[in-house]
């Protein structure tokens, strides 16, 4: 296991954080943050439409996509899961039964309305040169208010992205899982953050699903996340 406290990782191209604290009490369910590049669509496919009616929990999609390509990805995914899957705008509410997708071209971050924590975005900044959309700065900016309601799945891609956020996830007592190396098409990513000691639960594409339901229910029960 990593001492998050000690994990280095270059620094963002903007304040990450969001911490709004009068935000955790009514925050309900879990938020499941999947990231995943290279080979991600193929791996959505076979995760997303095995995740259950009646998940309590909001999950959140963030591909390595250019604009409207998210879009049509999503309809995709909704095309065959049992939970509406659509593409995220400005202010759409964090809650249970919602799947959203980050649209490409925009960062995605923690905002609130009426006191209610919802979906907001960034335009990414020319000279960045992080993804965009991009899993670290998604995951750094929720784990502050969700803390340890917070799941973060990292899939198949190439480079980093993801490993940072894991960071941020393990400080604030959330829960990490990985695409194993078999059956990733790239493992770049989940690579990185299993090799950082970030992750709980390193699984075979097959098993993303049921290790999400798991860790979804295991906050639901009050059993602490970050036990292995």
């Amino acid at each position: 296991t990593a001492d998050v406290g000690k994990v280095g990782f270059a620094p963002p191209d903007c304040s990450l954080i969001t911490d709004l604290p009068f935000l955790r009490p009514v925050v309900t369910g879990s938020l499941v943050i999947i990231g995943a590049s290279t080979g991600g669509p193929q791996a959505l496919m076979e995760v997303i439409p095995k995740l259950p009616v009646g998940l309590p929990a909001c999950v959140i999609i963030v591909q390595h996509m250019p604009p409207n390509f998210t879009r049509y990805l999503a309809e995709r995914l909704d095309g065959r899961s049992p939970l509406n899957v659509r593409e995220a705008g400005e202010g759409d509410p964090i809650g249970p039964g919602e799947i959203y997708m980050a649209p490409g071209g925009m960062h995605l971050f923690l905002g609130e309305r009426l006191k209610r924590p919802v979906v907001t975005f960034l335009d990414k900044n020319r000279n960045q040169k992080t993804a965009c959309p991009s899993i670290d700065f998604a995951l750094t900016s929720y784990a502050p208010v969700f803390r340890e309601k917070l799941i973060g799945v990292i899939l198949t891609g190439m480079g980093r992205d993801g490993a940072a956020g894991s960071v941020t996830v393990k400080k604030f007592g959330g829960r990490v899982i990985c695409q194993d190396r078999e059956t990733s098409m790239i493992y770049g990513m989940p690579g990185a953050v299993a090799g950082d000691g970030l992750a709980d639960r390193v699984l075979p594409l097959g098993e993303i699903a049921g290790g999400i339901v798991e860790a979804v229910e295991r906050v639901g029960s009050g059993v602490a996340v970050n036990e292995h």
